[in-house]
């Protein structure tokens, strides 16, 4: 038995799994074992999640491997039917966004994101919060002056001292590629 077989129920992958799977490939940077789980284990999952989480999981490793243009060709196509997606999805483009220098896109996102986590009553409260404070971080990193390096440094104590956010790991990254 394959060591994935553990995560199926009468040969089905629940989505959510796939995803996480391929989150930990991502973070540990195996993009051949990401595209080769994602490949690999599509016919796995629900015949109704199928095409979108595969689309979805496929539009990551470009993201990752700083293709945007295509992960965002990808990520226009899927459907969202699922909270979370449609949460992580539109995390990615506001990254997409600022890795292109994309202010008038990013912005626009950003203020349909904001009012997606104020009308859904699905969202948790906490996920609210998360999603609310990397809107929040991704904005003023865009917005900021990098030669100011005061503002900067203002910025990576509010963001150090701030616990809940959502890709936390890639604020982080932006922060110290501008030298705090």
């Amino acid at each position: 038995m394959a060591a994935t077989d553990l995560l199926t129920n009468n040969g089905k992958l629940s989505q959510f799994d796939y995803k996480n799977v391929v989150t930990t490939a991502l973070r540990v940077k195996d993009f051949k074992f990401a595209e080769q789980f994602i490949n690999g284990h599509k016919p796995k999952l629900k015949d109704e999640e199928r095409d979108n989480a595969f689309t979805f999981n496929m539009a990551r490793p470009h993201f990752y491997r700083q293709d945007y243009k295509q992960a965002m060709r990808l990520l226009q196509t899927v459907e969202y039917n699922d909270m979370f997606y449609q949460l992580d999805a539109k995390t990615t483009l506001i990254k997409c966004y600022y890795e292109l220098g994309e202010y008038a896109l990013l912005m626009s996102l950003k203020d349909s994101f904001v009012k997606l986590l104020r009308r859904k009553k699905t969202i948790s409260e906490q996920h609210r919060i998360n999603y609310s404070n990397f809107i929040r971080f991704a904005t003023k990193l865009f917005r900021l002056d990098v030669k100011d390096k005061k503002k900067l440094s203002e910025l990576r104590i509010q963001f150090d001292n701030t616990v809940h956010v959502a890709d936390k790991t890639w604020i982080g990254d932006k922060l110290t590629e501008l030298g705090v």
